[in-house]
């Protein structure tokens, strides 16, 4: 008898922890969808920092073919900066981390640091097809998110570089230092050639 009443105790504590557990996950959820407003609106900084990279960040292995080949075409994007002239005035930081509003992370594919001092800042968005959520990821997080961790008085320049475009874009720029800020510049760029700088 005491052995039947134990077991029926421990279905009761298991089946308590699994309603813990969903609302935990409800909150979590929660918590993810916050992380996402960024595609909706421009989200508001109060405050951001660079961090080095987050724990969960490390060894994350992409988990299906298509990640894979966005990894693939930022390694090469990141090559062909570096080869290129542009890497004589500016410094290229790839995959920098920032914490912004004390809970929230986020990191651009790349950011450009000019060694010139009235050379403008670039952050560089790598997409295998352009998608208006780079621009939007651009624009309400990352330039608000660079701008405030580093005290900058002018607008960083985003710039998304895609190997395919859509029929909604209807304008493009040649070269990297044809881009300017405020503006949705989109670069195509299909990796077999050099990135014109």
């Amino acid at each position: 008898m005491p052995i039947l009443y134990l077991y029926l105790q421990y279905l009761k504590c298991k089946n308590l922890l699994k309603t813990i557990m969903a609302k935990s996950l409800t909150a979590k959820r929660r918590k993810t969808y916050r992380q996402t407003t960024w595609r909706r609106r421009k989200v508001r900084i109060t405050s951001a920092k660079a961090v080095p990279q987050p724990i969960f960040a490390r060894n994350n292995k992409p988990n299906n073919q298509l990640k894979a080949l966005g990894l693939r075409y930022e390694k090469k994007v990141l090559e062909s900066l570096s080869a290129s002239a542009l890497h004589d005035s500016y410094e290229i930081y790839h995959n920098p981390w920032f914490c912004y509003n004390d809970e929230f992370f986020c990191s651009p594919d790349f950011i450009l640091w000019p060694t010139e001092p009235e050379a403008p800042l670039i952050i560089i968005e790598c997409k295998l097809k352009y998608t208006l959520d780079g621009t939007n990821k651009l624009q309400n997080l990352y330039i608000p998110v660079v701008r405030k961790a580093y005290n900058l008085t002018t607008d960083p320049i985003g710039i998304v570089i895609a190997k395919s475009l859509t029929p909604e874009v209807k304008k493009t720029i040649a070269k990297i230092r044809d881009a300017k800020p405020l503006e949705n510049n989109i670069l195509l760029w299909l990796g077999h050639t050099k990135l014109t700088t």
